[in-house]
């Protein structure tokens, strides 16, 4: 199985335009580019992993990523359902701005996606693993694709076609025909994860023989697991304590939204629930031994001193906690957080833990930067710029699924609305961890939930593109729109109506700010009653601006 060779999957890629150099993380500037690696788990909740405070199961690979690197506690998803989720991942943007609200779903026309601009930056990428885009066989521009999508690709899904070929004659039709009774019916080494982690170390073996020109590589190892079937294989049946298995939680007090009232109505014994999150630790202990196999061959083949590491979910799974399943509209920190870890990236201290807002929508600039690309994607922020400039840290933090879900959080207080019902969840993420009482009847915290519903018209706003005449992008409405989104000026800001000459002099006479429409002068006026900046009065005015290097 080791001695898989790889097929080539190449797919049209378009050339877009990026900004190449170097960059500095924490003062230490990166003068060659490194190899990227992204390893992503379906459906991943923090808590069962040993860095989160998981017992139930011994996590070598994860716990040896943690030491390399940091472990951010307050990572969130972009969305909490697959497919809008990856969209966000690939894209930089959430869903109101990609397109992709919910499973199944075509992106929106004019995305750029990060493994184009990867490629555009010298980069041979490849992906392995469940993409889940919608059509499934569109790798958005990977150079190396070999998918295992859950069988959406029927006749031509990779790893169906293995299995027929290892066994002659079995009836499999379906990637997960052999996943029964809280198991998987063949040996480890036949597991789809187990398939596709194996197919990455492949290509790793093919890069050391340097079959790739001398590229660095971008790799996106995408696992199904532990996402159901929650079926583990015999060789880890056993491995997870199930007395360290938290018992569910069955109650939230408050008033709940219908949405989550009626996601409340599945069926599932509490026996049956119990050998769910058993299985499902389980199946983590086999995707966490997937992590060390890619670590050992990166030691193997002297590539893992020049390899920065990402590990990341695409969101949880509730596996009965508030009597949910699975995933969907709601705050609950089972499936809404993720676990993030950043290991081996130059200027960040391995063995630490981050409390700052991210998401997984910033794994699209954290691999731009590391690439030497400085022109961020979308709304993505870089992990390393935000832990080490404060000013590039958010204050809040978003997520949406479809427009039933809008989510908004700080370091402190979580908030979601749901639209058209008008019901609101508030927890206080450090007095209730558990999220056992909804706030949001509470009149003490009025100031809050205001705080947070401007912060989600702000949110829904920079999404859609942010349109202001220049008259208007006064120096407060510039700060407010830096704080959602640092790159806006660059991203697609049309200027229409800059300020008059009569208009600049007007506040300047008058002591008020009257430089703030600046920014505007190197970018493209689309319509304009006149550029004040051509008037020769400012033009005089601005020489010697410069000239005293006052930088207006």
């Amino acid at each position: 199985m080791e001695n898989l060779k790889i097929k080539k999957i190449v797919l049209g890629i378009s050339a877009l335009p990026v900004s190449l150099g170097c960059m500095a993380i924490n003062q230490t500037e990166v003068t060659e580019q490194r190899n990227i690696l992204v390893i992503v788990c379906d459906q991943l909740r923090p808590d069962f992993l040993n860095v989160y405070g998981g017992k139930m199961i011994e996590c070598e690979g994860t716990n040896e990523l943690a030491r390399m690197g940091v472990v951010f506690d307050n990572a969130i998803t972009a969305s909490p359902v697959s497919a809008p989720a990856r969209a966000s991942m690939m894209t930089g943007r959430y869903p109101s701005t990609h397109g992709v609200w919910c499973n199944d779903r075509p992106f929106n026309e004019g995305m750029e996606y990060l493994p184009q601009r990867m490629a555009d930056n010298g980069y041979i990428t490849a992906a392995f693993g469940k993409l889940h885009h919608t059509p499934a066989a569109d790798s958005k521009g990977f150079d190396v694709y070999i998918p295992m999508e859950e069988s959406r690709l029927k006749e031509m899904e990779p790893y169906v076609a293995y299995m027929k070929g290892r066994y002659p004659g079995i009836k499999m039709d379906r990637y997960n025909d052999l996943s029964k009774n809280f198991g998987f019916e063949k040996p480890m080494a036949d597991h789809y994860d187990y398939w596709t982690t194996t197919n990455a170390l492949c290509f790793l073996t093919d890069y050391k023989e340097n079959k790739f020109e001398g590229k660095p590589f971008f790799v996106w190892l995408s696992l199904q697991g532990p996402h159901g079937p929650y079926d583990p294989p015999a060789e880890v049946k056993g491995k997870a304590d199930a007395s360290q298995i938290p018992d569910r939680i069955k109650e939230v007090s408050g008033d709940i939204p219908s949405v989550v009232e009626k996601r409340q109505a599945f069926h599932m014994t509490e026996d049956g629930m119990k050998k769910s999150r058993i299985a499902y630790a389980e199946k983590l202990k086999m995707e966490d031994e997937q992590v060390e196999r890619v670590l050992n061959r990166l030691k193997e083949n002297n590539l893992l001193e020049k390899t920065t590491i990402l590990f990341v979910a695409d969101h949880g799974d509730q596996i009965g906690d508030h009597n949910l399943n699975q995933k969907g509209p709601f705050p609950y920190p089972y499936h809404q957080n993720i676990p993030m870890i950043l290991a081996n990236c130059p200027g960040v201290k391995g063995g630490t833990r981050s409390d700052i807002l991210v998401s997984n929508i910033d794994i699209a600039t954290t691999c731009l930067e590391l690439a030497g690309d400085k022109r961020p994607l979308g709304l993505s922020r870089s992990l390393a710029g935000m832990l080490n400039d404060p000013a590039m840290q958010r204050e809040v933090n978003f997520s949406e699924f479809c427009d039933s879900y809008k989510m908004v959080e700080n370091k402190r207080y979580r908030m979601a609305y749901y639209p058209f019902e008008g019901k609101i969840m508030l927890f206080d993420k450090l007095k209730d961890p558990c999220y056992l009482q909804n706030l949001s009847g509470s009149e003490s915290l009025a100031s809050v939930k205001l705080d947070f519903m401007k912060s989600l018209m702000d949110f829904q706003v920079v999404c859609k593109g942010v349109h202001v005449e220049a008259q208007d992008c006064t120096t407060e409405v510039q700060n407010g729109i830096g704080k959602l989104h640092p790159d806006w000026k660059n991203d697609g800001f049309e200027v229409n109506f800059p300020l008059t000459y009569s208009k600049w002099k007007y506040l300047k006479e008058h002591n008020q700010d009257y430089h703030y429409n600046d920014f505007c002068i190197p970018m493209k006026v689309m319509r304009a009653y006149g550029a004040f900046w051509e008037h020769p009065a400012y033009k005089k005015e601005k020489k010697l601006l410069i000239n005293k290097n006052k930088h207006i």
